[in-house]
């Protein structure tokens, strides 16, 4: 199912793959939208620093009112919000084949081995060395990466 998105959508997001060999979605939004202005993110509610009996579904509570009373943080730029570039932008071009969303597995530094030992949560998530990110590109990018090597023979899908 593909849905009209704005031209300017469009061409914000094939000069940003053009410049960069790959962008995850977040860097992608982060790159759109940094000369734009401050956004319009709702204020939210603090998070109760105890739980106390109902206080945390009336926190809940008062966190989805707000970010139903204004959830699009740049109302009057070509991409919205996150959700936005996402589901519509992203998922219409991968559907035209313009670009393409790529699986890379990528070595934990030190630093963030470090890290992962100190929580025994994500110590369990991460079996080795290695964790695999997602990432945007062309379709016909074939462009060697920062190693000399096409992502393409880097990429598992």
């Amino acid at each position: 199912m593909s849905r009209t998105i704005p031209p300017e959508a469009r061409q914000i997001v094939r000069e940003l793959l053009s410049r960069n060999a790959r962008l995850s979605t977040q860097e992608m939004f982060k790159l759109a939208t940094a000369n734009w202005g401050p956004s319009r993110t709702p204020a939210l509610p603090p998070r109760p620093s105890h739980f106390r009996k109902g206080k945390m579904a009336e926190w809940k509570e008062a966190r989805r009112v707000a970010l139903l009373r204004d959830p699009v943080p740049y109302p009057d730029h070509p991409i919205t919000s996150i959700r936005f570039l996402k589901r519509t932008v992203l998922d219409t071009m991968e559907q035209e084949k313009l670009i393409t969303k790529v699986r890379v597995l990528r070595e934990l530094s030190d630093e963030e081995l470090e890290d992962l030992a100190r929580d025994k949560e994500k110590r369990k998530r991460v079996l080795g060395r290695t964790i695999a990110e997602w990432y945007w590109q062309l379709q016909d990018a074939g462009a060697p990466s920062e190693d000399g090597k096409p992502l393409s023979d880097r990429v598992k899908r």
